[in-house]
Order: structure tokens, then sequence, then C-alpha cells
């Protein structure tokens, strides 16, 4: 995530470690997060997560790897 508008050094989480030479106001998470886990741990932005939750779920059901149900 980076917030342009603000000059905090970038750090990762849920380590909390700084990112030198990363453009201030990011944060990164560290790797295979989960939505869940973002949530708790910046649940200001919960807008952000919904639509992350309604992109993926969106993303996954149009899939066409999904077996057709006319076939089962």
């Amino acid at each position: 995530m980076q917030f342009t508008s603000e000059s905090f050094t970038a750090y990762s989480l849920p380590s909390h470690a700084q990112l030198p030479g990363v453009q201030p106001g990011t944060v990164m998470f560290d790797p295979s997060p989960d939505l869940a886990a973002a949530r708790e741990l910046l649940p200001k932005h919960s807008d952000l997560w919904d639509a992350l939750r309604d992109d993926y779920w969106a993303a996954l059901m149009s899939s066409k790897d999904l077996p057709n149900p006319l076939e089962a």
C-alpha cells in the first residue's frame, strides 16, 4: 500500500521491518499475507479490504477452471 501524502519510513507488516530505499509512505506485507491478517493489521482501511475481497471472489467465480455443474 502506498500513502502518497504520507512521509513515514516505509515498512513491512507484520514484522514492522523498515524498508530503506523504498518510497516513504509505503507499507508492504511480508510474504504470503492473507486478507484477514491485512484487515486486522490495518482496520481503518476496511473499504480497501472489502474491494479486494469482492475482486477476488469475482475473479474466482468467473474462472474457466471451475467445474461445470451440468457435467457433475
